[in-house]
């Protein structure tokens, strides 16, 4: 890595870490990825797409969520769920329904013991958050260190996804789009783990998966618009249910649900806060703390846009450098907005930052990023007096701006989601098995929402038949199923 600042370097370490590796234990194998289980945090979070709360949702978490209410397609009412243990799996979901004419019909829904007992618990819950990439371990300091030596991505579940195949199936789901080995499934030393229902994969049908992925990507490469991550589950989708002689009948797709940041308005509030009187130390403490969270950004644009197939070292070394002169920019805003005697320090550093963002000249940029680290130290070390009036200043700001940033919307890009769901769907969704398994999820999820708010007495009585019963996969026989965790990404 050529001419990355010392600084930078060490955002990466604890922040970025593409570049150590270290052995992880094997667990449960996803094509040539081993993903191993530590202890992690769980997922209890509502979701919302008001533009306020939608923030903090993508943000903090993301992931894959299912919020929507089913609506009847023939007027008709949900009475009465029930479990009925001495059917065949796939016929044991009963639902009785009325209709305007108060008919009741008793029909079966279309889905196995492990896709809807699952799902009807979380439901029953009030949380929408299912699954997410980007959650905690229970242990912060292991978390560092997998962070550190593998790139990791931590995964978090609802506690009634834990354990389960749907669960494994939906952080497949979560990764769909841009890690390509999810076209395969996840396998126990060689094995394939199925649920009843589920075909074994082919090796004709995974490199059809291939196909299916790599058609996708050229087709993102081709947007005009670069989404910075994305909600999965049915944030766009329409859930209808209806009844048919055949059983209920369930419509409803998955969909891709993309963001960005409001980057002109963000960085907007940011260049008023360079022209403030804010002290110069105490704004390039700001800066850097600033470049610090734009890293945890970049990470995440990297992990969950189409560049998988790419070097994830080049592509950092060529996001600091672009980081870096976005740094040198603020800081020159800052200096240019001061008055400075001609033979001052930071007026030499304003005039060699100006000469090297017009010269586009990285190399100098990014040692007078080193410096400016060095001359906080220095402050830090040399006039501890100081350097707390400066760190209060610099809270006092950053508070505000924090504040500030949070009332800015994110870029919810309703044309690019609409696209890329229909181009999912268009390729067979890339994984017919975790596409399916999604597309259940989407309609039974939101079909017993419809049923908990027709009838929450009804429906806790429901989820209470469930308690005991067990789902056992189809494959490996007795195996028990401990989801995953660490997903490492070098």
């Amino acid at each position: 890595m050529r001419n990355i600042p010392n600084k930078s370097k060490k955002l990466l370490i604890g922040l970025l870490a593409f570049f150590a590796t270290a052995p992880l234990v094997l667990a449960l194998e996803l094509g040539s990825t081993s993903l191993i289980y530590e202890p992690a945090q769980r997922l209890s979070i509502n979701f919302s797409a008001s533009p306020s709360a939608f923030r903090g949702f993508a943000l903090k978490v993301g992931g894959v969520a299912f919020a929507k209410i089913a609506k009847s397609a023939d007027g008709s009412e949900i009475v009465g769920l029930s479990y009925e243990p001495l059917s065949a799996d796939g016929m044991r979901l009963k639902v009785a329904l009325r209709d305007p004419k108060g008919q009741i019909a008793n029909v079966f829904a279309p889905a196995y013991d492990w896709q809807f007992v699952p799902l009807a618990r979380y439901v029953d819950s009030g949380k929408e958050a299912a699954v997410t990439l980007f959650g905690s371990l229970a242990d912060k300091e292991r978390e560092s260190e997998l962070k550190r030596t593998q790139s990791a991505m931590i995964a978090n579940y609802h506690p009634a996804l834990e354990n389960t195949l749907l669960g494994l199936r939906l952080l497949q789901a979560d990764m769909l789009i841009f890690v390509n080995e999810a076209t395969d499934l996840f396998k126990e030393k060689g094995q394939y783990i199925l649920g009843v229902g589920e075909p074994k994969p082919t090796l004709d049908g995974i490199e059809a998966n291939s196909k299916h992925f790599d058609n996708v990507q050229k087709w993102l490469d081709k947007q005009p618009e670069k989404f910075q991550s994305y909600v999965t589950g049915d944030f766009d989708s329409v859930v209808t249910y209806a009844t048919a002689p055949q059983g209920l009948i369930l419509t409803g797709n998955p969909s891709w649900h993309c963001w960005k940041h409001n980057n002109k308005e963000e960085e907007a509030i940011l260049e008023k806060i360079a022209v403030t009187d804010l002290p110069f130390p105490a704004y390039v403490l700001f800066a850097f703390n600033l470049l610090e969270e734009e890293m945890k950004a970049e990470l995440e644009r990297v992990l969950r846009s189409n560049m998988q197939n790419k070097n994830p070292s080049v592509l950092m070394e060529n996001t600091i450098v672009k980081l870096n002169r976005h740094f040198a920019k603020s800081i020159l805003t800052k200096l240019s907005s001061t008055k400075l005697a001609p033979e001052s320090t930071e007026n030499k550093l304003k005039n060699t930052l100006q000469a090297a963002l017009n010269e586009n000249d990285d190399k100098t940029i990014s040692l007078n990023v080193v410096q400016l680290e060095n001359y906080l130290d220095k402050l830090r070390q040399e006039q501890p007096s100081e350097w707390e009036r400066i760190e209060g200043s610099f809270k006092k700001y950053s508070q505000d701006v924090e504040e500030k940033l949070a009332a800015i919307p994110l870029v919810q890009m309703k044309t690019l989601s609409g696209a890329l769901s229909k181009k999912v769907a268009n390729e067979g969704g890339i994984n017919p098995h975790v596409y399916k398994t999604l597309t259940t999820s989407v309609r039974l999820a939101a079909f017993f929402r419809a049923a908990k708010a027709q009838n929450p007495q009804e429906y806790n009585a429901f989820v209470g038949q469930l308690n005991h019963v067990n789902l056992a996969l189809a494959s490996p026989t007795g195996f028990h199923l401990i989801t995953p965790t660490v997903f490492p990404r070098e």
